[in-house]
């Protein structure tokens, strides 16, 4: 089921190295769509992006499996059994995870209930900024401030 042709490989608690195969459609690699629908970039330049603002190796797994469960048919117990993803990341994933049926004002309040989802999410948000405009970048805008504020 997670075998495809797009590879994330990262680094878990600076000592356990994983390779996730992520089903790529179209063939060849994930794209992420940049917010202004300008630019098509790889999908795994985003997460990469996030986890580049830390150093602790929770928070560069947490900024790189980010967006996994919300955009892939990849779920929080795949991560637990085929790649043995600690349930402490897994906790703090589910956070950062938006709900189809969740308002976006509702799903920001998650994030702050917990300290890694909601650093990560704010390193998220301000790389979303640069690529968005309009009400698109406004709704980043006020999550980040929501988000900074506490």
């Amino acid at each position: 089921m997670l075998v495809g042709l797009g590879i994330v490989t990262f680094v878990l608690c600076g000592c356990v190295e994983r390779t996730m195969h992520v089903k790529s459609d179209p063939p060849g690699a994930l794209v992420f769509v940049n917010g202004d629908e300008r630019g098509r970039t790889p999908y795994i330049e985003h997460p990469r992006a996030v986890a580049k603002n830390f150093k602790e190796p929770r928070l560069i797994a947490l900024a790189l499996l980010h967006d996994v469960v919300e955009d892939s048919n990849i779920t929080l117990q795949d991560l637990k059994e085929d790649f043995g993803i600690p349930q402490k990341i897994l906790d703090s994933l589910n956070r950062l995870t938006k709900r189809k049926l969740e308002s976006y004002a509702d799903y920001i309040v998650t994030c702050l209930q917990d300290p890694d989802a909601r650093t990560v999410k704010i390193e998220d948000i301000k790389h979303n900024i640069q690529t968005s405009s309009g009400n698109q970048k406004a709704k980043y805008e006020l999550a980040l401030y929501v988000l900074e504020k506490k």
